[in-house]
């Protein structure tokens, strides 16, 4: 099964290419031929089960990043952000944070300068523990790095989206 897919540029040719986190195994990518086509196909490295990508240019280059939540079933999990390369490769870049856990497989990320900085901060939804982590960024090369996660929300919480809503 799928569980999460992303849609974004991650070849810089001008059209949305698709990158998808399957039930078991390293996330599938899939390179869109500018008519809707999706014959390349590519993976994108992992050390672990992926659960959730997202994908957004977290360091101003234009190239799109990715944003990763892995959990590995052993007791602790692992988030960091791996750097697009602008042809549809992605290698690591942050520091990847590892924290205890229990290997929650229904995370989804949401991504947004929650912190007024201009840096790109993280939620992290889980429906087993801590419902929602706010993981600050904090400046790095060559994508910013992570602190550690804050508490937001204690009850489960299946989904985020950031929005400035009271337009402050």
């Amino acid at each position: 099964y799928v569980a999460d897919v992303d849609l974004a540029d991650t070849d810089l040719d001008g059209d949305n290419d698709v990158v998808f986190c399957v039930g078991i195994g390293a996330p599938g990518q899939r390179f869109n031929d500018g008519l809707g086509q999706f014959d390349e196909w590519g993976y994108v490295p992992t050390l672990s089960v992926r659960f959730e990508n997202a994908l957004f240019d977290m360091n101003g280059d234009q190239a799109v990043d990715l944003v990763y939540y892995e959990p590995d079933f052993f007791g602790d999990s692992y988030f960091g952000t791996m750097v697009g390369d602008g042809n549809g490769n992605f290698g690591w870049g942050s520091n990847e944070l590892q924290f205890l856990e229990d290997g929650d497989p229904h995370r989804r990320i949401a991504l947004g300068d929650i912190t007024g900085d201009g840096l790109i901060d993280c939620v992290l939804t889980s429906v087993t523990e801590s419902g929602l982590g706010l993981f600050e960024a904090k400046p790095g090369t060559p994508v910013p790095d992570w602190k550690l996660p804050k508490l937001v929300y204690a009850p489960a919480c299946n989904d985020a989206v950031i929005a400035d809503l009271d337009d402050d």
